[in-house]
């Protein structure tokens, strides 16, 4: 019993320990003026701005194509053309090139109708289009070109 007690004696002299302040610090007042430390202002995050990036997407060249629901279009399209219908066959015209941007068929399309109704900087445009993603030498190109 006598071991038990030396243990819970050792232990409240710990709890004793810990329970106790340490003394002050006293800091000696200096001789000399006060001189105020500088104050450090967080340095602005340097921006460094990456370069855009640019993908560049090569064209696909296609002067068949096999989709019906595009064909059908393309000719609504120059229907309402030869009606001289021009906003209609520019909607539809656009609505052929939601189907499919690579055919040039829809770009002289949309280049006939805006030459036709007077827009000729977009007539232009349209051709260059037109061109780029048709074969040299196949009809469609060669109508193009004349647009250009």
């Amino acid at each position: 019993m006598k071991g038990y007690t030396y243990l819970g004696l050792g232990f409240a002299m710990l709890l004793a320990g810990c329970a106790t302040t340490p003394p002050a610090v006293t800091v000696p007042a200096s001789t000399s003026p006060a001189v105020a430390a500088p104050v450090l202002e967080p340095a602005e995050p340097t921006y460094i701005p990456e370069p855009p990036r640019v993908v560049v997407q090569e064209p696909r060249v296609v002067e068949s194509n096999q989709n019906p629901a595009l064909d059908q279009l393309v000719d609504l399209a120059l229907r309402y053309l030869s009606q001289e219908d021009y906003p209609r066959a520019i909607t539809t015209a656009e609505r052929a090139m939601s189907i499919d941007r690579y055919d040039p068929r829809v770009y002289l399309l949309l280049a006939q109708s805006h030459r036709l109704s007077g827009n000729l900087a977009l007539s232009r445009q349209y051709a260059e289009r037109g061109l780029a993603i048709s074969q040299a030498g196949t009809e469609t190109a060669r109508a193009l070109e004349s647009l250009k």
